[in-house]
């Protein structure tokens, strides 16, 4: 009886601490967490950390993606749906994934809010399910997946960054070959909107929600 309890017990706190989010990788000025989604065998991952950057050229990244393959790891197809002023906006995104697995092609909507009491900006990203289908065959859909970036102006010219996404990838990928690219992916997609946002064509960029 008394093995019974502690083994309960065991499982119970190691159940909690897979919903907790745990630092699994620092690469300064960056540090990532993972955690079990509640319900879901898939990680969700957090990226968070500060750099020189502005938002306004952070957020001209984010609104160009015909241009996500040049920064995005496995990312090989990205192009731009529709476009609802610069509040709103949906994109179609292709993620290499390696053999046997078939690549993964999802529709995102984008939606960005401005919150002038903290200098935040808030983007709600989100798989779209219906108004959308594959392209092809040999694609895997992407139908459930979320997340948000939060991004917060600081002086110096500095940005205080926080990107939180989930992502089942659908198909008959096993979870925990999934759950490998967890952590790479979005750290290298924020490290390379950092940088990409240094070139020339994404600065002094005007948005109405900045206003």
């Amino acid at each position: 009886m008394l093995a019974r309890f502690v083994l309960l017990t065991v499982f119970s706190v190691v159940g909690v601490s897979q919903r907790e989010w745990n630092l699994v990788k620092e690469e300064p000025p960056l540090k990532v967490y993972t955690r079990l989604k509640e319900g879901s065998p898939y990680l969700e991952t957090k990226v968070v950390g500060k750099a020189k950057a502005d938002i306004g050229a952070i957020l001209a990244v984010m609104q160009d993606p015909d241009n996500f393959t040049a920064f995005m790891p496995n990312c090989i197809e990205s192009s731009k749906m529709v476009m609802k002023g610069d509040t709103c906006q949906i994109h179609r995104v292709l993620i290499d994934a390696p053999w046997p697995v078939l690549d993964r092609e999802g529709f995102y909507e984008f939606n960005y809010n401005y919150i002038p009491d903290s200098n935040q900006v808030f983007v709600n990203f989100k798989a779209l399910t219906e108004a959308y289908k594959k392209t092809s065959k040999d694609h895997v859909m992407v139908t459930d997946a979320r997340g948000h970036l939060k991004l917060v102006q600081l002086p110096d010219n500095e940005i205080s960054v926080e990107y939180v996404i989930y992502a089942n990838p659908g198909g008959r990928i096993p979870y925990w070959l999934s759950n490998m690219s967890v952590v790479d992916l979005p750290l290298g997609t924020i490290n390379g909107a950092f940088h990409r946002s240094k070139l020339p064509q994404y600065q002094g960029k005007e948005f109405s929600f900045l206003e």
